[in-house]
């Protein structure tokens, strides 16, 4: 697991989000190049590309348990099962 820091997965295939914000970007930049404005690389990269690869790679996005040599499934929300299914309720948390 990565620790700290921009990450990348090697199987970013695998990541479902990845693949919805990357074909996003695909259609971002093929709408740009056919503006032929000068500033339009620029553009893209400060609002489009930049954000979108921020997103992925920071500590919380869908790399957060993958480094650049594998892939990892790591949850990141951890699930508890709801109260009325624990075997025991600590003191205070008891339904009347």
């Amino acid at each position: 697991m990565a620790t700290g820091g921009l990450r990348w997965c090697p199987r970013w295939d695998l990541h479902p989000e990845a693949i919805t914000r990357l074909e996003a970007l695909r259609k971002s930049w093929t709408g740009f190049v056919k503006l032929k404005d000068p500033t339009a690389m620029t553009i893209y990269y400060r609002d489009f590309f930049d954000r979108t690869m921020e997103a992925l790679m920071n500590e919380t996005g869908p790399f957060h348990a993958c480094s650049p040599t594998g892939h990892g499934d790591g949850a990141f929300v951890p699930i508890a099962p709801p109260p009325w299914e624990r075997s025991s309720v600590p003191a205070g948390n008891e339904f009347s």
